[in-house]
């Protein structure tokens, strides 16, 4: 579900060239979307329930995700994946251990907050012994004020850096203190499975 959408360039360009549409970084609401991007973050560790929580209460009714290969999903599509997912776990899911999201950018696009950000996720390793995986997606949010709180309407991906599979245990030559003909098994491992 990936590729090619709106380029950052483009946003770039509006906000650049249209200032009666786009206002200044400073009266963007930076302070609450860090925020709530930081309880994103915690909700991630938690899992999928954590993370459906979070987009239970943060997502806008007319809450909009598009995928970088032009595939989309509404709010309650979306949603009840989750909700899926809660109920019966992928076996290709693999825990969080530590995400940041950032900032890159945030402009006011008439009433709308337009945010440029970057997510760094590490997932579990697969078995002991092997590397964690790193994933890093950029995506273009546009929240809307709701009430006196921020709510995502929509969320384009724009690109998101996909881990290779991970490598097999290479077999190293014989330590002096291993006896000959023991040997690391070498064993490969599938692909890593695509952040949901």
């Amino acid at each position: 579900m990936r590729n090619s959408i709106l380029p950052i360039t483009s946003l770039i360009a509006l906000v650049s060239c249209c200032p009666m549409i786009a206002r200044s970084e400073d009266a963007a609401p930076r302070k609450p979307l860090e925020a709530a991007y930081k309880e994103y973050d915690k909700a991630a560790l938690k899992g999928m329930p954590g993370m459906q929580k979070w987009c239970e209460e943060n997502l806008a009714v007319e809450f909009t995700l598009l995928f970088a290969d032009g595939n989309i999903m509404k709010r309650k599509q979306y949603l009840d994946m989750m909700d899926r997912l809660v109920k019966t776990p992928s076996p290709n899911w693999r825990d969080v251990k530590a995400q940041k999201t950032r900032i890159k950018k945030l402009a006011m696009i008439g009433a709308d907050a337009v945010a440029l950000v970057e997510i760094a996720t590490t997932f579990a390793p697969s078995e002991p012994r092997r590397p964690r995986v790193e994933l890093e997606t950029s995506y273009r949010e546009t929240w809307t004020k709701a009430g006196e709180t921020w709510k995502v309407k929509r969320s384009e991906e724009i690109e998101a850096k996909k881990p290779e599979a991970e490598k097999p245990v290479v077999n190293k030559p014989r330590q002096p203190n291993r006896p000959p003909g023991v040997r690391r098994p070498n064993t490969g491992y599938p692909n890593v499975p695509p952040h949901p």
